[in-house]
């Protein structure tokens, strides 16, 4: 007797996200052209308040860039980023996340080298995370945007030297991400 469909990891949502990923791999270029357009929304949201003067006692967002970028940033730009990866899991670290380009970026022009040992611990993502907050909370990243410039930079500098570090690993097609 014939089954009229098939059980098992092919059934279901398989076939639907094979048939993204294939589209995916098919407009890699409108992919790449979307995540450096990312990078430049989020470096400017990062850079433009930190070297903007410090706004008047009775500015708001709407009448103040500073106060609007910060909004920006912190009121939309992070619950975004939280939702996503709730609702979308790695499709923000493969497509929307500025650090996960600029790692891509890196491990395609990097040198080459295997994933030392230490770094392979699946607890770093979730301890660079808790760490990052809690600095970020005594230097004043929400209020201070210089702040939230320096440490969102380290950040992005770190995604960077892993990624130019560790190209031999996902030269093949692979990814490298926090999670």
């Amino acid at each position: 007797m014939k089954a009229d469909h098939a059980v098992g990891p092919n059934s279901g949502s398989a076939p639907l996200l094979a048939k993204i990923g294939s589209a995916m791999r098919r407009r890699r270029g409108t992919i790449l052209a979307l995540q450096w357009i990312v990078v430049f929304f989020y470096f400017s949201l990062l850079i433009i308040p930190a070297f903007m003067p410090l706004p008047p006692e009775d500015a708001h967002r709407y009448n103040n860039l500073r106060l609007f970028t910060q909004f920006l940033f912190w009121g939309i730009w992070w619950p975004f980023v939280m939702l996503s990866t709730m609702l979308l899991g790695r499709v923000w670290c493969g497509v929307f996340c500025p650090e996960g380009a600029l790692t891509e970026f890196a491990s395609r022009h990097g040198l080459a080298r295997s994933i030392p040992r230490w770094m392979r611990w699946g607890g770093w993502p979730l301890t660079a995370f808790v760490c990052s907050t809690i600095y970020g909370q005594l230097i004043g990243v929400y209020t201070y945007p210089s702040a939230a410039l320096l440490l969102l930079i380290c950040a992005a500098v770190v995604a960077f030297g892993a990624g130019a570090g560790v190209a031999g690993e996902v030269g093949g097609g692979g990814k490298i991400r926090c999670a």
